[in-house]
C-alpha cells in the first residue's frame, strides 16, 4: 500500500547533522574533492580532472505519523529503505571565506560540527588549507510531504504511549505499516522517485 500525505513528528526527534534541522529522518553524503587522471581516445595524451569522492553517507529516521486529511498512519522506520532529495547541497560556491580567500572560523566550525556527526576525523578538511568537501543533505521535517510504501495493519492508539496524543484528540485507531518478511518499507519525499525505486526493485527480483 502506498500512503502520501503530511509528515506529523513523534517526540522522538532527530537533528539533522548539517542543518541541525530537528526531524523525522535525514540522509546526508559528504563528498571530497579529488584528482582523477583521463586519458584521450587514443590513450596518447593524459590529464587530470577534479572530481568529488563520496566518502560517508548516513541515512537515518525515526518512528513517525502521516496524516491524510482526517485520517492517520504511523510509520515505523525500522529497516525502511529512506530515499529523501538533497534541501541543502554546500560546496566550494558556498564557502564561507576571508577577503584572502582562505576558510573562515565559521566554515571550519561548522564543517568540524558535521563530520563529527557523521564520525568522521575532521582534521584533513578543516584549517586554512582544508580540503575541499561538499555535504548534500535531505530532511524529512514536520509539515512536509511525504510518501511511504509498504505493508501494515490497524492498531488502537490507545495501547501506545507514544500515541497519547491522538487518542486524546478521539482518534481511536491508526493504519501502521512497516517493514515485514514479504516488502520492504520504502520512504521518500518524491512519489516518482518510491515508484522508481519499486519498480527496480522488481526488474532485479524477476
Amino acid at each position: 500500500m502506498r500512503i502520501q500525505g503530511e509528515l506529523n513528528t513523534l517526540p522522538a526527534l532527530l537533528n539533522a547533522p548539517f542543518s541541525q534541522r530537528q526531524c523525522s529522518a535525514y540522509s546526508i553524503k559528504a563528498s571530497r574533492r579529488v584528482e582523477r587522471a583521463t586519458s584521450s581516445n587514443s590513450g596518447s595524451h593524459v590529464s587530470s580532472e577534479k572530481a568529488w569522492e563520496t566518502f560517508t553517507f548516513v541515512e537515518l529516521a525515526n518512528d513517525f505519523l502521516i496524516r491524510c486529511e482526517n485520517h492517520f498512519a504511523l510509520v515505523r522506520s525500522k529497516d525502511a529503505k529512506i530515499i529523501i532529495q538533497p534541501d541543502t547541497v554546500h560546496d566550494e560556491s558556498s564557502y564561507s571565506k576571508d577577503r584572502g580567500g582562505f576558510l573562515t572560523e565559521d566554515e571550519n566550525t561548522k564543517r568540524k560540527q558535521t563530520l563529527a556527526a557523521l564520525s568522521v576525523s575532521p582534521n584533513q578538511y578543516i584549517g586554512v588549507y582544508g580540503v575541499d568537501v561538499k555535504f548534500e543533505e535531505g530532511v524529512l521535517a514536520h509539515g512536509e510531504q511525504v510518501a511511504v510504501l509498504g505493508r501494515g495493519h490497524w492498531i488502537n492508539t490507545d495501547a501506545y504511549q507514544e500515541l497519547r496524543i491522538l487518542t486524546e484528540r478521539g482518534i481511536d485507531k491508526v493504519y501502521e505499516i512497516a517493514t515485514d518478511t514479504e516488502q520492504k518499507l520504502f520512504i521518500s519525499d518524491s512519489v516518482d522517485v518510491l515508484e522508481q525505486e519499486l519498480f527496480g526493485a522488481k526488474s532485479k527480483l524477476s
